[in-house]
């Protein structure tokens, strides 16, 4: 299945969901522009969230491609960014600092 959002990265999930603010955290620190939907208030979000997973699973992470991620790892959106793993170990030693 592919989904086009724009020329955006999509994040459908919930701030209360460690993992949706995981990713949000990683793009922030990658200065990597995205919109974040509440698939928890949105029905409709919840719908494509539930057509696109199976079931009720957050994150579900749309890129512009049409492809997606669900529930991805730090390293699976990474690899789908084309950005090299030095990056990631930046991203877990200033988060490590806080």
């Amino acid at each position: 299945m592919t989904t086009k959002f724009s020329n955006k990265i999509w994040i459908f999930g919930e701030l209360w969901c460690p993992d949706t603010t995981r990713v949000m955290e990683l793009l922030n620190f990658l200065k990597i522009d995205y919109e974040w939907v509440d698939s928890g208030k949105d029905e409709k979000a919840r719908k494509l969230v539930i057509k696109t997973a199976g079931k009720y699973k957050i994150p579900v992470v749309f890129f512009p491609d049409g492809s997606y991620l669900i529930e991805p790892s730090d390293n699976e959106v990474i690899k789908k960014l084309n950005i090299s793993s030095e990056k990631l170990s930046e991203f877990y030693r200033r988060k490590s600092c806080i």
